[in-house]
Parts: structure tokens; sequence; C-alpha cells
């Protein structure tokens, strides 16, 4: 109860003071429980208290060897890039530079357009491109470069004559950088499956939003309505593919 009143007092005010009688144990319980949500999200606010949080624990145990990136993850997550990027200097992260102004350069998107950042190009490697979901069919798969379910997905895609087609015409490969935000993590993606490049979303909007508990995350999209929505790559979902799809005209 007396650390929950101090948690309260956090998150109203957003008050590093109010952690001093707070344990060690509940700050990184804590931590755990906005970063779930900040990585669900992309919840603002949940990463400014993960940044309180991180200090305190930091404070009370200095990091012998290198500083925490949870912070850092925490801003990127929720598309705050200048202040990632002011995390990585300020605490020395071995992460790549974000060039934030070269990527606010170019037209904003326009009000029902999601907006995604593609590595190869200049703009350190960035390149911005817009997709509009609520116009025809769309398969929006969030994925992860070192998932072992995504790989075999996109492998069996790839070599499907027909499903294959579909997905190059119609689908688009993303993901929610965090700490693992590098041009390398990219592009051995995006090397081994050029038709389904990974695509990296920082701004939520527009994109559909749930928890995504595990990857591959197939949501089926139609005229901006999700009409179904598919989780892993197991025999089952292949076999709920091919109706998956023709629910939405493809």
């Amino acid at each position: 109860p007396a650390e929950e009143v101090q948690l309260d007092c956090l998150k109203a005010q957003q008050r590093s003071d109010a952690l001093k009688a707070v344990s060690t144990s509940l700050l990184y319980s804590e931590t755990d429980h906005y970063y779930s949500s900040v990585a669900n999200t992309g919840n603002a606010a949940a990463a400014e208290i993960i940044r309180l949080l991180v200090n305190e624990r930091e404070r009370r145990n200095p990091p012998k060897y290198k500083n925490s990136s949870t912070s850092y993850a925490a801003w990127l997550l929720s598309g705050q890039l200048e202040k990632a990027e002011a995390e990585r200097v300020a605490k020395e992260l071995d992460a790549p530079e974000i060039d934030v102004a070269s990527m606010q350069t170019g037209r904003p998107a326009a009000p029902s357009e999601a907006t995604y950042w593609t590595f190869g190009g200049t703009q350190n490697g960035l390149v911005k491109g817009f997709i509009d979901l609520t116009k025809g069919s769309h398969v929006v798969v969030y994925s992860a470069r070192g998932c072992g379910f995504c790989l075999a997905a996109a492998t069996d895609l790839m070599t499907d004559p027909r499903r294959g087609r579909i997905f190059r015409e119609s689908s688009i490969w993303v993901e929610t950088p965090d700490s693992n935000f590098s041009l390398q993590y990219f592009s051995s993606w995006n090397s081994r499956f050029p038709e389904f490049p990974l695509r990296a979303v920082f701004q939520r909007k527009n994109w559909p939003q749930r928890k995504i508990p595990a990857t591959p995350y197939f949501f089926f999209v139609k005229d901006g309505q999700v009409v179904s929505e598919m989780i892993g790559w197991t025999e089952e979902n292949k076999n709920k593919l091919d109706k998956n799809l023709a629910a939405i005209g493809l």
C-alpha cells in the first residue's frame, strides 16, 4: 500500500522523488509492466515513467560495465526519436545515431496514411514510406528478424507460387524497433527476403494496434477494417491462411 501510494504519485506527477520509498524489486517489476505497455501500444507516458524507474534503479545500483538501454528502447517504441537519440548520447550506448532532422524531411503523412521506414538509402540508411490501409485489401505482418517462426513464414510464402504472389502484391512486413534498431539488424532480413522487406514503424497511427503476444502476427485488412487476425506459423494457421485471404478478397 505505501509503495502503491508512491507509484500513484509518480504516475500522476511523473516525479522522481516519489520513488525513494519504493523497493528495488518493485522498481524492476514496474519497469517490466510499463515496458510491456509501451511495446504493445507505443504509450508515450509509459516511456517517461520507464525513464524515471530506470534512473532510480541506476542511482541505487550504478551499472558496472554498461548503461541500461531500456529507456532508449522505450523512447524508440513510443516513436519519440529525439529523446531516444538524447538517451543514446547521454549513456554512450552502442547503438546507431538517429538522424532525426533528416527523418523529418519530406512530406508528412496524409490523414489516412500509415508511415514506415525502410533501410537502404540515404538518411542514415532510412527511407520514409507511406501506406493507406483504408483503401483495398492488405495483410500487415508484425514480424521480428530473430523470430524463427517469422523466418519460416517468409521462407514458405516466398517459395509458394500462389500465396507468394498475393503476399508480394498485398502484404507489408513491419517491426516496432527497440534496442535492436540498426541497419545490420534489418538488412540481414531484407537481403534474405527481398520480396518481403522488413519495415520499421515508429509512429503507431493508422496501423492495426493490438497487444502483440507473439510473432508473426497477421492482420487481414479490408478498406481500413481488420477482418481477421492470425498469430504464429503453425500447421493449423497455414491451413487457415487461404480462408483469411479470401475474407478480404485476395
